[in-house]
């Protein structure tokens, strides 16, 4: 505390600074950086620098975590054109153009969520890329988006889907001359789901094979709502998949427990930031009782809304759950996103 009473001028020690920081927060570092002081603003930024990406523990209230501040220093990036191309900085992917990657297959979802999809990453992604959707009907999809048929999992007849289909993002029929043809960093994205910030950084976050990490479980189990990898790598998934149909499925619940479980094993996951994808059942909606008198908020400093299991997303909006336990209010920030 006898630095906090000291004159801003007086302090030019870095480590006293990075200190000051720790202690008192963000919002006090933000004031630091611009003090008139020319002697000390310099020692400021490099201590802020050090420290300002770095986790922040929040205290709990009613068993649910604080969201974490808003890093300072987020820039918006200028619109991308085929003349002034962002390189994506992940070491992984090449130069190539960005990929975004969804499926539609069945009656589940409609072509409006596919099309509210393409419009949020044409809002959100700043970086060249192509949108490829595999479908079995691309009745009612927008121009712009490139779509294909989803190439055969090759179930046996009869056997429950469980949302496997998934793994035929791993088919080397997606990169072979007669297809999309895929390359470069390929993004996954679920059509339940919406996008609320700028998405270049699931481009440029290094790491061979990124997921969410799965809020329900403690384990390594990926939630797949959200995931990249490059193209034309582990073919081995679908490969494994189908020599070993019956263990698999009697191993794993589904698709992203097998998928993460089998590359866990090579040691090629990680996770995204855990604020970048946030669960609209676990984060948005306020805790009991709050959530009977305040509407679901989008958490600091996420980027993507997740909608797992109910509500979905139209549902959310008017204010159905979809359980009779979940109280959900009318959310109009779906609506100013979705779409």
């Amino acid at each position: 505390r006898q630095h906090e009473m000291r004159p801003l001028s007086l302090i030019n020690d870095a480590q006293i600074i990075e200190r000051l920081v720790r202690h008192v927060g963000m919002r006090v570092a933000r004031h630091t950086t611009i003090a008139e002081s020319r002697g000390t603003s310099r020692n400021c930024s490099a201590a802020i620098a050090k420290v300002a990406n770095e986790p922040v523990s929040a205290p709990r209230c009613y068993n649910k975590p604080m969201e974490p501040q808003i890093p300072i220093g987020m820039v918006e990036r200028p619109p991308a054109t085929l003349e002034n191309r962002i390189p994506i900085n992940n070491p992984h992917a090449g130069g190539s153009m960005a990929t975004i990657l969804c499926m539609k297959w069945g009656k589940k979802y409609g072509p409006e969520y596919v099309n509210r999809l393409h419009s949020m990453t044409g809002r959100h992604l700043t970086l060249p890329h192509r949108f490829v959707c595999l479908t079995d009907d691309r009745t009612g999809l927008n121009a712009g988006i490139e779509t294909f048929p989803i190439p055969s999992l090759e179930l046996p007849a009869g056997a429950p889907e469980r949302g496997w289909t998934k793994l035929v993002s791993f088919s080397p029929a997606l990169t072979a001359p007669g297809g999309p043809e895929l390359q470069g960093d390929v993004l996954f994205l679920d059509l339940d789901i919406v996008i609320v910030g700028n998405m270049d950084s699931f481009f440029e976050q290094p790491g061979d094979f990124l997921i969410i990490r799965d809020w329900q479980k403690g384990d390594y189990t990926g939630n797949s709502s959200v995931y990249r990898w490059r193209a034309g790598t582990y073919p081995d998934v679908l490969e494994y998949f189908r020599a070993n149909l019956d263990a698999v499925r009697k191993r794993h619940r589904n698709e992203q427990e097998f998928l993460t479980a089998h590359l866990t094993a090579q040691g090629k996951v990680s996770y995204w930031p855990v604020t970048w994808c946030r669960s609209f059942k676990k984060h948005c909606v306020k805790a009991f009782p709050f959530s009977l008198w305040q509407p679901p908020e989008v958490p600091a400093a996420a980027k993507i809304v997740v909608f797992h299991g109910l509500p979905n997303p139209p549902d959310a909006l008017v204010g159905r759950s979809g359980k009779w336990y979940r109280r959900v209010l009318p959310t109009p920030w779906i609506a100013e996103n979705w779409n």
